[in-house]
């Protein structure tokens, strides 16, 4: 599944349900889906061989490019990421069970 992708000089954000919307449309709650996905899912795409100045409006290919460049960074850091909030959650978990007792 690709996260972004280019269509007809556009660029578009697919969700996890299989629609598509611009770029230029795309919500926090939007991003944070794509967030999950990104730490929980094997192969997303980002459409990283796609050339983003096909893209006709200038707002959208900033879009595009920036949230290709975020999601990015993420996906090359998911293993730290899952392995920081692994360490924070048994931290937690460490000092509320123990208190519990």
């Amino acid at each position: 599944m690709d996260l972004l992708k280019i269509k007809d000089k556009e660029a578009f954000f697919c969700m996890g349900n299989g629609t598509e919307k611009l770029v230029s449309q795309v919500t926090t709650d939007d991003i944070n889906q794509a967030l999950e996905l990104l730490l929980d899912s094997e192969g997303i795409g980002l459409a990283l061989g796609d050339d983003a100045t096909v893209i006709a409006n200038p707002a959208q290919r900033i879009m595009f490019e920036r949230l290709r460049m975020s999601f990015k960074e993420v996906l090359d850091s998911k293993r730290t990421i899952k392995a920081e909030i692994d360490a924070v959650f048994a931290q937690a978990e460490a000092k509320y069970l123990n208190s519990a007792e």
